[in-house]
């Protein structure tokens, strides 16, 4: 057994490729590199956090990477550091050429570093990119090619000989994908905007450039270097390019494809497209295999050609022969998301959730089954095929020796600490742990310690933390009040009362406590000093202590209907009087009634009311005056402030709802109800009243009039509403089987059907999305603007909650199923799916939305990289997880479960924003300027002084302009040139350095209209679209109305009908429907034929108007298509794809010769497989003969191939 130890987590494990040799590296900034035979070890640190490691492919160097800066090569013979590599910023990646001869780092420092191992030589090129930014070495290790991966758009060619750039290429586009070919005489480089380009490596000269209409998806050179395949995401085609001769030889119609790769012997190529995978034989130019695999997720070759294997949504591992399509092997393993081959192609290993597999290729046999306690990170294979290794991320490392799978190594670290019940400070940066019976822990969420701890030999009652976290108070039943600074832990006062305490309170601004006893006593203590400012006996007995919002009164209410209020800083009391008397309130013979006090949220108001009583008394808070009295004739059951502090809303037993403007002391208007009142809210903004009923009516009241301006009608009761955080819209959902959207501006209605009973709407927090939950067990996700479901979220059972993240980007749902599901708001699409072995009961969003954590009765915590889906962690508790969250920095989660253990957890890779100069070389963004500096942006400051301002600075200066308010945003661009004076105001312009203010907020207007009037043309609302035109002309005459084109479009007109044109032909498509009905055919052909009319020059491409010709002949309209084939021949004259679907219905509508001559094109083309052609003999020499081969049954087995 080879035991290597590390002082904190492993943080990877790596095999060297001959096998020979296993590194690791630590929390603890350690390297260890040791031989697998000998069990010799040797380990050595850098100065920073690791990064990452690497062997040379020869395993003759492990590379190193830092954040200290540094890269480090050792030699893995003797253990020693050769090579040291220095960069001014922190490292991009290290990478090792395929022949070991060189290593290249790139860094931040906008330099690209070339090692060449034997000599030790270092090169130095500029690379002249400063950010996101990689490299690739050809595959004999003579260059280097370093391509941008955003916005800078230059791709060098390097010689790692002299380190002198070969060439330089400037691309219009983003380069989406690059490659060389296996033989390192090409390059391959496509871009964004569909341009290809083959460039010798050499020379650096262009020997191939094609043009596409759309972007290039995917870029594949055969191993042979005989074939390069391409997919366009305009054609949706598969075309293979002949290198020698620079032809496409072959085209296969392929939609949605989604992958492509040749086999490394260049005989198969395997693509895939929805829920197919298609194996061709490029030896033969046809179609081999056609297997339909449901969802695949992943796709992978055995190295001996042989095989593939792939996984799918269902947690099904397949084996495929590639020379028959035979499915060898077919195996189930719950939560499979990694497969790989071994070298010598005799296993495959699947990694799930927390078991991994090695499978007999041949036989299908599982041969060994490993386990973790916790989440399996990665697995590998020796380069030999003998071992197998996996790591979990609790830090346990076992290898298997695959010859004997009972040969297990271990190890496992975790951290724990005792809880009881928790709480957080305002701020989330202290965490206080209140054992009900023992003590009090303060842990600080950012550096995981207990900072102060609280023993007591008597049961602790309560605990108060300050907002910001800078005091803690707390009381035992010793009558004794202690009060701690958390700054230095010192215990500054320590209050003794004369009977026991019963509350306590801290101000939000800290700077005052107040407490109450059972003896009618108010003591006042200030708590930077700790002194007594005074202990006043109370006219009441004090039930409920509190602050006002801004800390500067004290109110004291009970349940009788009695209140007091109290100055904080002098201790007087401010008489209550009502009818311009002083006056005790318990008076009214209401002794026996639960009183409740309600405070406003500008510390101006209190109101007084009970669930015993109908009456309702407004105060003043500063003079202690009752500014009203009203009566509801019953027992109140609610009652509310608004946001704004100005109105206040109560409702009756009786089902009366009254709203009052406390700022003018009057009922502004009385709502009755023959139905139950069952719910009242105000909106954010404070501008809408709205309440509903139990037969299904919600009221919408304009609480500056008290009036009803709307009502939203359901036909039966409503179970929810919620109000957008923008004020703009409100949703309700119903027992009726419906969700509704109302328009608050517009006034527009969109209801969304479900299948059973809406339990719940909730907005996301930028108001764009709405989610919608209902009994039926589904979640449907709809677009606020367009009321479009954009997707649904399927249970198998009950749906328990709907959590939006914070940036609204993402939304989970999860149910008694036990399945949480991560759904993409902006595309609709389901990117993970999390399983529980029982209740999922918590999950968790970080404050920066970028991890997400489920918690369940199983025990374990799961956490994840939201945008990548991947398992970061998991936590595993002894009993059900009953709390879940994040610090604020989202540098650390918490869990805790019924066991009384509680768990921070690190979360790796995390970047400290306030030291992010140190380590990013960047400005703050908005987001995080708010977050942690929580000061207005007319304050920002560059934090690094290097860098520019960072860009959501200008788009916050944009948006402010979107939504009307100029002003607003011309004093942040002032503010922008103040700190920054060489700041860009308008980046998109790549012509010159823009400063001028006014015209940067006018293009910002303008762009404005124009979205606008985009938008009202694709919803073909012509007239308003152009008014949008016009309006964007008048402030810049000369703008390009529609920058989608590449010619300028100056006419307001023109571009609104060329617009509606092109939306009517996207919006209605046929796409991946290989079996439509003929209405839906003549829908689509009818919508082209409405679009031309609109602009003659819309862009329909070739293969839409073929399909329609194809699947329209087929479907017993032939004559009624003819016109589409002849539009997909006129564009592509050559293409006999197009040929071959009009030959068919001219043959269905008796132009015999016509037929025959298409059929006869599609022969003579390149393009068709050897099958099709035999088949399109038969038809022709049947035409021939006076017979038409287009039976029923011949047209059906075409409707299906």
């Amino acid at each position: 057994v080879l035991t290597i130890s590390h002082d904190k987590s492993v943080g990877e494990v790596i095999f060297s490729e001959n096998g020979k040799y296993l590194a690791t590296f630590g929390g603890d900034n350690k390297v260890n590199l040791a031989n697998i035979n000998s069990g010799k070890t040797t380990d050595f640190k850098h100065f920073g956090r690791i990064i990452d490691i690497i062997f040379s492919p020869n395993s003759q160097y492990l590379a190193t990477r830092s954040e200290d800066g540094t890269a480090r090569i050792i030699d893995t013979e003797t253990g020693e550091v050769s090579i040291t590599i220095h960069h001014d910023s922190p490292f991009g990646s290290n990478l090792f050429s395929e022949d070991s001869n060189y290593l290249a780092t790139n860094s931040a420092d906008e330099t690209v570093r070339i090692v060449n191992l034997k000599s030790k030589e270092i090169k130095t090129i500029d690379t002249y990119y400063n950010s996101n930014w990689d490299f690739l070495f050809s595959p004999d290790g003579k260059y280097l090619v370093t391509y941008p991966k955003t916005s800078n758009r230059k791709v060098h060619i390097i010689s790692t000989d002299t380190g002198e750039i070969i060439n330089t290429f400037e691309y219009e586009g983003k380069v989406v994908g690059i490659e060389f070919s296996n033989n390192s005489q090409n390059i391959a480089i496509g871009t964004n905007n569909g341009l290809i380009k083959i460039v010798e490596t050499g020379t650096g000269k262009t020997a191939y450039s094609f043009q596409y209409k759309n972007e290039i998806s995917n870029l594949v050179f055969s191993k042979d270097n005989q074939h390069l395949a391409i997919t366009s995401k305009d054609y949706e085609f598969i075309e293979i390019v002949n290198y020698a001769t620079k032809k496409i030889t072959q085209r296969f119609k392929k939609f949605g494809v989604s992958y492509v790769n040749f086999s490394s012997n260049s005989q198969y190529l395997v693509t895939q497209n929805y829920s197919e995978i298609d194996i061709f034989d490029l030896k033969n130019s046809d179609l081999r295999h056609s297997i339909y695999l449901g969802t695949v997720k992943n796709i992978v070759f055995s190295k001996n050609n042989q095989y593939i294997a792939t996984y799918d949504n269902k947690n099904t591992i397949k084996i495929i022969k590639l020379e028959t399509g035979e499915i060898t092997a077919s195996i189930a393993h719950n939560g499979v998301n990694t497969i790989k081959f071994s070298n010598d192609s005799q296993y495959l290993a699947t990694r799930g959730i927390d078991t991994a597999k090695i499978i007999d290729v041949k036989t299908g046999r599982i041969i060994s089954s490993v386990e973790h306690t916790g989440s399996i990170a990665t697995m590998y294979f020796s380069k030999n095929s003998k071992y197998f290794a996996t790591r979990d991320y609790s830090s346990t490392l076992k290898v298997v020796k695959i010859d004997n799978p009972e040969s297990i190594q271990s190890r496992f670290q975790h951290f724990n600490k005792s809880i009881g019940d928790g709480s957080f400070s305002s701020d989330k940066k202290i965490l206080s742990i209140f054992s009900s019976y023992t003590n009090i822990k303060i842990i600080n969420t950012s550096s995981r310690a207990i900072v102060f701890s609280v023993p007591s030999n008597k049961k602790l009652n309560k605990f108060e933390i300050g907002k910001n976290a800078k005091y803690l108070a707390f009381f035992d039943q010793v009558n004794s009040v202690k009060v701690v600074r958390l700054g230095d832990n010192k215990e500054i006062a320590d209050i003794n009362h004369d009977s026991s305490v019963n509350g306590l309170a801290i101000s939000n601004n800290e700077k005052y406590l107040a407490t109450g006893t059972y003896n009618d006593t108010l003591r006042i203590i200030r708590l930077s000093t700790g002194e007594l400012i005074k202990s006043v006996k109370i006219e009441i007995s004090g039930w409920l202590y509190r602050f006002t919002e801004d800390g500067k009164h004290i109110l004291v209410s009970n349940k009788e209907g009695q209140a007091q209020i109290f100055e904080s800083e002098t201790g007087e009391p401010i008489p209550i009087v009502e009818s311009g008397k002083d006056k005790d309130i318990s008076d009214d013979n209401n002794s026996r009634n639960a009183w409740e006090l309600f405070s406003s949220e500008n510390s101006k108001y209190f109101a007084l009311s009970s669930s015993q009583d109908s009456k309702v008394k407004l105060f003043e808070v500063r003079t202690g005056k009752m500014l009203l009295e009203f009566d509801h004739e019953d027992l109140i059951v609610y009652t509310v402030f608004s946001k704004d502090s100005r109105y206040l809303a109560t409702r009756s037993r009786n089902n009366i709802l009254k709203l009052t403007d406390v700022t003018e002391n009057k009922v502004l208007t009385s709502v009755e109800s023959n139905s139950t009142i069952k719910y009242m809210e105000f909106s954010h903004d404070s501008k809408i009243l709205a309440m509903y009923t139990d037969d299904g009516n919600v009221r919408l009241i304009d609480t500056e009039t008290g009036k009803k301006f709307a009502s939203i009608a359901h036909n039966s009761s409503v179970n929810y509403l919620d109000f957008s955080e923008n004020s703009q819209y409100v949703a309700t959902g119903s027992a009726d089987k419906t969700a509704k959207i109302f328009d608050v501006g517009t006034g527009k209605v969109t209801a969304i059907e479900c299948n059973d009973v809406v339990s719940e709407v909730k907005f996301s927090e930028d108001s764009s999305y709405l989610a919608v939950k209902s009994l039926d067990r589904t979640v449907r996700l709809v677009s606020v603007e367009t009321g479009e479901i954009l997707g649904v979220a399927e249970h198998t059972s009950n749906v328990s909650e709907t959590v939006f993240s914070p940036d609204s980007k993402y939304l989970i749902t999860y149910g008694k199923d036990r399945i949480a599901q991560i759904i993409q708001t902006d595309t609709g699409n389901l990117v993970s799916r999390i399983p529980h072995d029982d209740d999922i009961t918590r999950v968790k969003f970080s404050e920066n939305s970028q991890y997400l954590a489920t918690g369940s009765s199983d025990g374990t915590v799961r956490l994840f990289k939201v945008d990548t889906s991947e398992e970061i962690k998991v936590i595993a508790h002894n009993d059900s997880i009953n709390y879940l969250d994040f610090s604020p920095d989202s540098s650390t989660m918490i869990s805790s479960s019924q066991d009384k253990f509680l768990y921070l957890t690190q979360i790796d890779g995390y970047v400290d924003p306030l030291n992010i100069c140190d380590r990013l070389n960047q400005n703050l963004s908005v987001d995080n300027w708010r977050r942690y500096l929580n000061t207005p942006l007319t304050e920002y400051n560059l934090t690094c002084k290097g860098a520019p301002v960072n860009a959501s600075l200008l788009e916050e200066a944009g948006n402010l302009v979107q939504v009307g308010k100029a002003q607003e945003a011309q004093s942040l661009l002032k503010h922008i040139q103040k700190i920054a004076p060489k700041t860009d105001l308008y980046p998109p312009s790549s012509q010159q350095v823009e400063t001028d203010i006014d015209f940067v907020i006018n293009i910002w207007k303008v762009n404005d209209l124009i979205k606008d009037a985009v938008r009202a043309a694709r919803s073909n609302k012509l007239k308003k679209a152009i008014n949008s035109f016009e309006q964007a002309k008048k402030i810049i005459p000369g703008i390009d109305l529609n920058t989608f084109t590449v010619d300028e479009d100056l006419y307001p007109r023109e571009t609104a009908l060329a617009i509606a044109a092109q939306s009517k032909v996207d919006a209605k498509t046929l796409g991946s429907n290989s079996d439509p009905n003929k209405s839906q055919i003549e829908d689509v052909l009818f919508a082209y034929q409405e679009a031309q009319d609109l602009d003659p020059e819309v862009q329909i491409f070739a293969p839409q108007w073929d399909q329609i010709c194809w699947l329209g002949s087929l479907n017993d309209i032939p004559k009624e298509v003819l016109p589409a084939c002849e539009a997909a021949i006129k564009l592509d004259p050559n293409h006999g794809g197009w040929r071959d679907s009009r030959g068919i219905a001219r043959a269905l509508t008796d132009d015999t010769d016509g037929a025959i001559q298409d059929f006869k094109a599609y022969i003579d083309w390149s393009g068709s497989p050897p099958r099709r052609k035999q088949q399109r003999r038969g038809w022709i020499d049947a035409l021939k003969e006076g017979d038409n081969p287009f039976t029923e049954d011949l047209l059906k087995e075409l409707r299906e191939e």
